[in-house]
């Protein structure tokens, strides 16, 4: 599932109504998991001027990449998140934790041959699911237009939610960011699967 889209489903499902504090972390569980990648993204694309084909088709498959963003998709590190919010009675853990945890157990299901270790660090096992968010190998056409879908449904009820200046104008970046981000990877990456 795309970033925009985990950080939608966070604040919808772990954002409080009243403390904008526990909205803010439900957000930023949302989106860290992937954020190491991003950035990784950006600088080898930015700075490093690799290519998109080889950017996804090669250095987000390297050792040295996969050891880097194993952490960040672990289940174990997230679930252990998520009690310790319970043992100190912390909403806004609970809520970062949370959002984290949703968002790696939604992408244990998403990810085929780009799958994350979600059992890190006790094993590197990838489950190589049959369906991908992005991959039109796996379905990943069929499941594009439910994300949008979802995204929109998931953007209405924030916006009954949180009407002010700044929610609705943090959530016009989001979607500035989901239409420029798909803009991307529709024109370049691959349509084929990539190999492992």
């Amino acid at each position: 599932m795309n970033t925009q889209t985990h950080v939608l489903m966070g604040a919808v499902l772990f954002g409080g109504t009243v403390s904008g504090g526990q909205t803010a972390a439900a957000v930023v569980g949302g989106l860290l998991p992937d954020l190491p990648a991003i950035l990784m993204v950006v600088w080898a694309r930015w700075w490093a001027a690799r290519s998109p084909r080889e950017i996804f088709g090669t250095l987000y498959f390297s050792r040295r990449w996969q050891v880097l963003l194993a952490p960040w998709h672990s289940v174990p590190l997230w679930g252990a998140g998520v009690a310790l919010g319970w043992a100190s009675a912390s909403p806004v853990l609970i809520a970062f934790a949370a959002s984290g945890l949703i968002h790696v157990g939604i992408d244990f299901f998403l990810h085929a041959s780009d799958a994350h270790r979600h059992f890190w660090p006790f094993s590197d096992w990838r489950f190589e699911s049959p369906v991908s968010y992005w991959d039109s190998a796996h379905h990943g056409r069929l499941f594009q237009p439910f994300e949008a879908a979802l995204a929109i449904g998931l953007t209405s009820v924030l916006l009954m939610q949180y009407t002010s200046v700044w929610a609705v104008a943090a959530l016009g970046v989001v979607l500035v960011l989901y239409v420029a981000q798909m803009a991307y990877f529709l024109r370049a990456l691959p349509r084929q699967s990539r190999k492992t």
